[in-house]
Order: structure tokens, then C-alpha cells, then sequence
């Protein structure tokens, strides 16, 4: 208790002796009352102290002791320390109770509340040998004068039951837990009125029905329980957790998501730290569902500390989360005989040890989780293990084997989630037995699934974490029609690599681009929009405390905080979006087909896409009228290494390091392409992986020239999106606007006086410039006027944030209500109507690559925003060359070249230390003389090294 609660509480009770009417009854039956007021709000700290006081004063009342309600505080104090997972507490005050009630009281009714509640708590801590002892002792009196009339009896009773089907749940005896539920409905009809235990028996009836696989019945019982649990004005977060649950075996990961959610929101609004614990980790299991093993890592950490850092948390005889996937966990829950969850333990080790390669242990664990999953009659549990055992046969090279397990897998499930993986099985051992036409219908057959499952998600966080894991499908798939291609000669085969390659790529953008846009940042009821204030306004101020702070340990716990309240943030983001009415009516956009992207190129130009395969770099060259296919040798770990080198070349910038490099890639990438490429002025250039982050226009030939002082290089996330890009029609009017920094620093990060410089040198040669320098280039004036502008230039320090790529910024001065970091999620929420973005700035090209091939940065933020072009830097940039480069950029722009052409021709000028030779077709300008002098001082260097020009990239048209 506070000194301040303290005080209050002995001028409480002065004030009560000095009036006359106190005593030490009266004293502690108002403690016992304030605690009970707390525990019924939720306030378990609180109500914990008022207990404890009680329970000193209790034993000094002499004749006035009332054991009775001494008892009763104690399984109210015992529950208290309950929910916030003090186990070791908890027991102590409930044997207690016991003793009180069996020596003292001689209550039976008490005595039965009090094996019960103990029992649940030994369920709580995993020792169900122990929660079904004391529950079946509770059962036994209770069914003792059963046909008693009195309702407390009864209720009494009817608790204990279902206590007992909680356990047998957990335990995975679905059949005795069952008969318990009937017990407990038959007793039901008897005393109604009993929503509470109504809702109970519904839950428990929908957990078994979902266990047999009868989902639609499972979800009608699981909904009734949801409404009468609310309409009883109780949290429904264990119906929403076990709706949610169906939902994930049916393949709706939104719907999924969306119960989780708010499961975890119910969960941390009641402050039972067991239920917050739970609601995490089955969060955690819908994102690894969904591919996002990210986030899922974030939820099962979240989850661990908040069972670490519980106060008090006592000795637990069961492994705790950290042990999830250990065998110490499976062994414990066998000893329990706790077979659901050991057959899912047992089923967890073996795909993970198939992954680590320790095939002979998970041969053990898999037939151990058989064993369980038969023994509870789980089908889906067993037709997970005939998948795990089938993937673990074909590793073995038993490919016959693999494919009956994939069979046996098939005929026991419909689940779409688990289909696509075994009819992805069964076509790799076609392949490998050389069925080829099989193998290609079964790739077919797993594809369409995913492509189901897909088409069932509106958000795109959602659509690009799925992607993650069906990357290999996707290139098992492409390089068997490619062999069949080489085999037959059959052009459609060739058509359709290309087509399976855009169907894996860069999805959600896709989606996002062919779909209006929806989101406008005001969540749907009010509940929201409060939650998404507070977030927004406790990451403000956790980022001022940080500037504000010297960097020691208490900076490092704001950083900590920071970021849990950033990823909160994220997942109220996408709760908002899965409530959002609007979101519904989205689609999912199929790529368009070859023959239409064809059309919109042009006889110069031509698209080189990239496919990054495990074993090796597919590469296809279309022009406006035919197709070509090459296959590179070069395997993901090859590519790796040569990239690697090249992004040490540029941190060290090294100029002879850094040419070696770019001509390793050239050779590796383009020259044996260069037939296919020779002949065209323009090339659009698809990436994929980490190719996204490489200049393409820099790779250097055998006779020292630049791929781009050859032909014009752009950027495209896919066909289909550069397609979406062409399409777009930006308005032809609108101002210039040009944005810069300046000399002024902004926390921690200093002024960039070239930029001011750069802005300038703009204003030369657009004469209508609306130009905001230092301290009026606010981010409120941004969004206030981003909308407006045809071209817009931001000169400023572009921020990566590489655990949060939502949270990349662009710095720019604070203003009212705005803290000066315009953010990816910010950004995606303009609406622009620009021909062209500029961002001189450092790292702005760069994000987060996800397994579909999806970039999360502030590129395509701004292509969504609604502008088609966008350039962007790869890495850090020097201002005064970058302010060079711009100026010439917007020389070849203003004189009516395309953006494509300007920026690659301004970038030859710098490779030929030309710049300010002054071109009859470009607009002659005062070149700023500080600038000269650094050019005339630097020029061989900047000319001679890529770091200086290369950085910046053209994305989208």
C-alpha cells in the first residue's frame, strides 16, 4: 500500500472512532468491501492490498472473527493473484480457505468452491493430473443429495462440471468432456436464467464440435456463445479465440485475424494476464499461418515477457513459452496425459526438425504426434502428420513413400491451407520420378488453391506476408515449364513462365494500384479512433523523449517501448482495416495478360524481368512483339555473394572495388542477354529479391562502359504494375514544387546546406517554383500542398527503418500537430496527382523485401499516393553532386525529354564531367559558382565513381 493509501486509510479510521460508531468489524468489513470493489473493475492490484489488510486485522477481532468471510477473501484474493499469473500465492490462500472450510467453518457447499478453484488452478499451471484430483473431489460432494431443489447447490455443481469439461478438453478427451457438457445442460434446464453457464456449455459444445471437424456446427454454437457471453455484459475472449481457430482451419485468415484481434483487445481490457498470454500466442499462430513469420516472432515474444515480467510470477512445474517447440514440452504434456497438446507438441518438433534436417528425430516425433492425434480422433491432426511424414520421405529420396503420405494426407482433409501443400507434395514426386505432365498438373492444382486462399484477403500487409512460403511452388513450377519449353519448342509454354512469374510478384501492390482507394485514416466506431489516437500520440511523445534524452540505458528502454507501441500501432492499422466497411468491396487484380502489356510498348523499348530461383536466374526479354527466355547460371547463394560485395564496395567507396564489382554483375546479368537487348534505346528493368537494390544502370562491360551511357535504364516492380503506371493519367497542370532542408538541423540529424543550393539552382529552370527552405518546409505545409503540385521535389535525409519499414521517413521541420517525419504510412494515405516525385534524399529506394516480392518503402508509397514516376536514392548521397545532378535533370525534363531519358542523360553528363557545358537544347542557367568550384575540384573523382551518380533509380513510368 502507498504511503498516500496509508494515510487515508488510518484517517479513515480515526475519523470513524472519533464519530462514535467504529470498530474493528466495521474496519475490516469495509476493507473486505473495497477489495471487492476493485476486484469487480478489474483493478487486481489494488484489490490485492485491501484484501491483505483485511487479513491483518482479521485474526485481532477475537470473538468477532468471521472465518466465513476470512475464507471468502481469500479465494477473492487467490483469484486476484490468479489473473495476473502469481500461481504460488494464489494456492496458498485457497489451502488455506480449505482448511478454514473443512476444520472451522464445516461448510460443504464452501469446501467443494474451494476444490474447484483449486483445480482450476493446477489447470492453469499444466498439472492437469493434479486440476482433475481436486475437481473430481469437488464432483463427488457436489452429486452428493444431487436432487436437492436448492438453486446454490445446484449452481455449485453445475460450475464443477464444467470445470471438468475444460479440463478433459485440454487433455484432449473429448468424449468424457462432452459427457460432462451434457451433465451440465441437463442440470441447466432445471435453474434457468444462468446465462453465464449457458454461454459456458455452448463454448465447450463448439470447441468439441470444431475438434471433430464439423465446423459449420462448431461456429453456429461458438456465435451463440459470443452473443450471450455479451448480451451477459462478460468479455467474450475465449469465444472469439476459438472462432478464430475455426476460421484459420477453414483458410479465412482474415476473418481469422480479425477474431484474434479483438480477443486480445478483450483480453488486456480485463488485465488477466493467462488470457493476454494466450491471446498473443494465438495471434502468433495465425501470423505463421499466414506466412508473416515477423510479426509471428513479435506476438510469441510479446507473449513470453509478458509471462516473464508478471509480478511474482512463482514457480511453474510446467515449461513455460520459451519451450514452445521443446521436446521438455512434449514430454511434460505426456506425463500429464495431455494428449492433444502433445500430439501438437510432438507435430511442431517434427516439422521442425525436418526443416533443421534431423530427419531420424523427426521420424520419432511424427509417429509419437500419429500416436495422439488417433488416439483423440483428430483427422486433421492426423492428416497434418501424413504431410510432415510425406515431406520428410521425399527429403529422404523414399519419393513413392512422400506420395502416399500425400494421398493418405489429401483423403482426410478439404482444409485449403493444408491442400495446396499436398497437392504441391505429390507434384514435386511426379517430378522427381520424371511424370512431368502430372507433376505440371498438380503445380496447377496447388496453385489455384493459393490463389483461392488469396483472393480471400483485402489487406495488403495480409496478401504480401502469404506470399512468403509459396515462393518455391511458384519456381518448381516455372523452371518445369521451362524444360518442357526446351523440350518441345512450345511458345504457350513459354508465355505461360512469364505469366506464373507476374502471378508471384509484387501482388499486393498490384492489388492496391487496380483497386480504388479506401482507407482514410477515421476508424469505423469510435473505440478506434480513440485506441488509434492514443497510440499515435504515445509514439509522439515516446520519439520526443528520446530525443530528449542523453544515450545511456534509460534512452535504450525508450527505444524498447518505442518500438512495441510502433508494431501495436501496426496491428490496430490492420484491425482497422479488417472493420473497415470499404475494405470488403476490394478485389483481388489478376496480372494482365502478356499480350496487353506488349501493347502499351513502344518499338524502342523492351522489358528485362528478373527471376530469382534457388538454383538459378531466370531472365525474359519482351518487346512489343515477341517473347525470349534465358536461364542464367547463377544460383540465390551466387547472387548473394556477388551483392554483398558490391554494397561493401559502396560503404567503403572504393572506387576500383566498386567497378570490379559492377563488372562481375555485368557479366553475371546482362552480357548473356545482350543480343536480346541489342537494338533498343529504353530498358525497363523488372527486378527480384535483393536485385531490387541493385543499379542496374551502373553495371560496367568489358570495354569500361556503363550499361546506361548505352541505353536508358528504368525501374519497374513488375510488368503488370509498369503496365498500371503507363495507365495512369496524372494532371497536366499544377505547380512546381520544390522542397528543401537547408542549412537548419533537425534533432539529431544535420542541415544540408547543398540542398538549399539545390532548390535554387530549380527555380532557374522552372521559373514557376513554389520553393519552402529550413524552417517553413514543414511537414503540415507537405500535406497541405503535396496534392496540388505536378512535379515534387523533397531535398532532404531519408530515414530506412529496417525493423519498422512502416516507420521509413522522410525528415522535414515540425509543425503544429505533425512531427516533422513524414512516414511509408503516412504517405500511403495522400492523395497525389504529381506526372513526377523527386526524393533527393538518402536511402530512399530502399525496404523491406517480402517473400511475394513486395517492397515496403517509400517508392511505392508514392506510386500508390497516385504519381506513376518516382526517383529514389539506393544509398547515402553526397548534396553537392546530388544538387549537380538534379539541376541537370530538370534541364533535360524542362526541355521535354522523358523522365527515363533526363535522368540517365544527366547522369552521363556527370560520368563525362560535362555538366554545366551548356547543351542549345537545354535551358541556359547561372550555375551557382560554389558548386562549380566543388565540380571543377571533383570532377575526375565523381566522374570515375559511381557512388556519386549512381545512387539515384527511376521506379515506374
Amino acid at each position: 500500500m502507498s504511503c498516500f493509501k496509508r494515510e487515508l486509510y488510518f484517517l479513515f479510521n480515526l475519523l470513524l472512532w472519533v464519530a462514535g460508531c467504529t470498530s474493528p468489524a466495521v474496519v475490516a468489513t469495509q476493507l473486505a468491501r473495497w477489495g471487492d470493489l476493485h476486484n469487480n473493475q478489474g483493478n487486481y492490484t489494488q484489490a490485492i492490498e485491501q484484501y491483505q489488510e483485511y487479513l491483518k486485522v482479521a485474526p485481532q477481532l477475537g470473538i468477532y472473527r468471521n472465518t466465513v468471510m476470512e475464507a471468502e477473501v481469500r479465494r477473492k484474493l487467490a483469484h486476484a493473484y490468479s489473473v495476473q499469473n502469481r500461481y504460488d500465492q494464489a494456492e496458498i490462500h485457497l489451502q488455506e480457505a480449505l482448511r478454514l472450510d473443512t476444520t472451522v467453518n464445516k461448510n460443504k457447499l464452501t469446501v467443494i468452491e474451494d476444490y474447484r478453484a483449486l483445480g482450476l488452478l493446477r489447470g492453469y499451471q499444466g498439472n492437469y493430473t493434479a486440476a482433475l484430483d481436486y475437481l473430481e473431489k469437488a464432483m463427488v460432494l457436489g452429486e452428493v443429495g444431487q436432487e436437492t431443489t436448492k438453486t446454490v447447490k445446484k449452481a455449485s455443481l453445475l460450475d464443477t462440471y464444467l470445470a471438468v469439461a475444460r479440463v478433459r478438453m485440454v487433455l484432449g478427451d473429448f468424449e468424457k468432456a462432452e459427457k460432462m457438457a451434457a451433465k451440465a445442460e441437463r442440470l441447466l434446464t432445471t435453474m434457468p436464467g444462468n446465462e453465464a453457464a449457458e454461454a459456458e456449455i455452448l463454448l465447450i459444445k463448439g470447441i468439441i464440435y470444431r475438434e471433430s471437424g464439423d465446423l459449420e456446427t462448431s461456429e453456429r454454437l461458438l456465435r451463440l456463445s459470443e452473443e450471450q457471453a455479451r448480451e451477459n455484459s462478460t468479455y467474450p475472449t475465449r469465444q472469439l479465440q476459438a472462432l478464430a481457430q475455426v476460421e484459420l482451419m477453414r483458410g479465412a485468415y482474415e476473418e481469422a485475424l480479425r477474431n484474434q484481434l479483438e480477443a486480445l483487445r478483450y483480453a488486456r481490457q480485463s488485465k488477466v494476464t493467462p488470457q493476454i498470454i494466450t491471446a498473443l500466442s494465438r495471434l502468433g499462430d495465425i501470423y505463421k499461418a499466414l506466412g508473416d513469420s515477423k510479426k509471428a516472432e513479435h506476438s510469441y515474444r510479446e507473449a513470453m515477457n509478458t509471462q516473464l515480467t508478471a509480478s511474482n510470477p512463482g514457480n511453474n512445474s510446467a515449461p513455460g513459452l520459451a519451450a514452445e517447440n521443446t521436446a521438455e514440452r512434449f514430454e511434460y504434456y505426456e506425463s500429464q496425459g495431455a494428449r492433444m497438446a502433445a500430439a501438437l507438441s510432438a507435430l511442431k518438433l517434427g516439422q521442425s526438425m525436418i526443416v533443421q534436417r534431423e530427419l531420424g528425430s523427426a521420424a520419432l516425433f511424427l509417429l509419437k504426434a500419429h500416436d495422439h492425434f488417433f488416439a483423440v480422433g483428430s483427422e486433421e491432426g492426423l492428416a497434418e502428420v501424413h504431410l510432415a511424414q510425406g515431406e520428410l520421405f521425399f527429403q529422404q529420396k523414399r519419393f513413392e513413400s512422400a506420395f502416399l503420405r500425400a494421398n493418405r494426407a489429401l483423403s482426410m482433409t478439404q482444409r485449403p491451407a493444408l491442400a495446396w501443400k499436398i497437392w504441391y507434395l505429390r507434384g514435386k514426386c511426379y517430378e522427381e520420378v520424371e511424370q512431368a505432365d502430372s507433376a505440371l498438373l498438380c503445380y496447377e492444382k496447388s496453385q489455384g488453391i493459393v490463389e483461392m486462399l488469396r483472393e480471400g484477403l483485402t489487406a495488403s500487409e495480409l496478401k504480401s506476408a502469404f506470399a512468403s512460403d509459396k515462393l518455391t511452388l511458384y519456381d518448381r513450377h516455372i523452371r518445369l515449364l521451362l524444360s518442357e519449353f526446351e523440350r518441345t519448342g512450345d511458345h504457350m509454354l513459354l508465355s505461360k513462365t512469364f505469366e506464373i512469374n507476374e502471378k508471384a510478384r509484387a501482388r499486393s501492390f498490384l492489388d492496391m494500384l487496380g483497386n480504388q482507394k479506401v482507407l482514410n485514416n477515421e476508424p469505423g466506431d469510435q473505440d478506434r479512433a480513440r485506441r488509434e489516437q492514443q497510440l499515435r500520440i504515445k509514439i509522439q511523445q515516446l520519439d520526443k523523449k528520446i530525443r530528449e534524452t542523453e544515450r545511456n540505458s534509460s534512452r535504450a528502454e525508450l527505444y524498447k517501448a518505442l518500438h512495441i507501441a510502433q508494431r501495436r500501432y501496426q496491428d490496430l492499422l490492420l484491425e482497422i482495416k479488417l472493420h473497415h466497411p470499404a475494405y470488403s468491396g476490394l478485389v483481388a487484380v489478376d496480372p494482365p495478360p502478356l499480350t496487353t502489356i506488349q501493347q502499351k510498348l513502344d518499338p524502342g523499348t523492351v522489358i528485362l524481368e528478373y527471376w530469382v530461383g534457388e538454383r538459378e536466374v531466370v531472365a525474359w526479354v519482351l518487346d512489343h512483339k515477341k517473347l525470349e527466355v534465358n536461364t542464367l547460371e547463377l544460383t540465390s547463394d551466387d547472387l548473394k555473394r556477388e551483392l554483398d560485395g558490391f554494397s561493401n564496395s559502396i560503404a567503403i567507396q572504393d572506387t576500383g572495388y566498386i567497378n570490379e564489382s559492377l563488372r562481375r554483375l555485368y557479366t553475371r546479368l546482362i552480357q548473356p542477354l545482350e543480343d536480346d537487348l541489342c537494338g533498343y534505346d529504353q530498358v525497363i528493368i523488372v527486378p527480384h529479391g535483393r536485385l531490387h537494390f541493385l543499379p542496374f544502370g551502373a553495371l560496367l562491360d568489358n570495354n569500361d562502359q556503363y550499361l546506361l551511357e548505352k541505353q536508358v535504364i528504368s525501374i519497374a516492380p513488375s510488368s503488370s504494375t509498369w503496365y498500371y503506371c503507363k495507365i495512369m493519367a496524372p494532371a497536366l497542370e499544377g505547380r512546381f514544387l520544390a522542397l528543401a532542408l537547408g542549412n537548419a538541423p533537425v534533432e539529431d540529424y544535420p542541415g544540408l546546406p547543398a540542398t538549399t543550393k539545390e532548390v535554387d539552382q530549380l527555380a532557374k529552370v522552372y521559373q514557376v517554383v513554389e520553393k519552402r527552405v529550413g524552417a517553413d518546409f514543414t511537414e503540415g505545409f507537405f500535406k497541405s500542398k503535396a496534392h496540388n503540385a505536378r512535379y515534387l521535389h523533397v531535398a532532404t535525409h531519408g530515414v530506412f527503418n529496417k525493423r519498422q519499414p512502416g516507420y521509413s521517413y522522410l525528415l522535414m521541420h515540425p509543425s503544429e500537430n505533425e512531427d516533422g517525419k513524414l512516414t511509408v504510412n503516412e504517405i500511403f494515405n495522400l492523395r497525389l496527382d504529381a506526372r513526377l516525385v523527386t526524393l533527393s534524399a538518402c536511402d530512399t529506394g530502399l525496404g523491406e523485401i517480402t517473400g511475394g516480392d513486395d517492397l515496403v518503402g517509400l517508392s511505392r508509397a508514392f506510386i500508390y499516393g497516385g504519381t506513376p514516376a518516382v526517383v529514389v536514392s539506393l544509398w547515402k548521397v553526397q548534396d553537392a553532386v546530388t544538387a549537380i545532378l538534379m539541376t541537370r535533370f530538370y534541364q533535360y525534363l524542362q526541355a521535354g525529354y522523358d523522365v527515363a531519358y533526363a535522368l540517365n542523360y544527366a547522369q552521363r553528363d556527370l560520368i563525362n564531367n560535362n555538366i554545366t557545358d551548356e547543351k542549345k537544347e537545354l535551358k541556359s542557367i547561372a550555375w551557382d559558382q560554389d558548386l562549380v568550384r566543388f565540380l571543377d575540384s571533383h570532377g575526375a573523382q565523381v566522374s570515375k565513381n559511381p557512388f556519386y551518380w549512381a545512387a539515384f533509380i527511376l521506379m515506374g513510368n
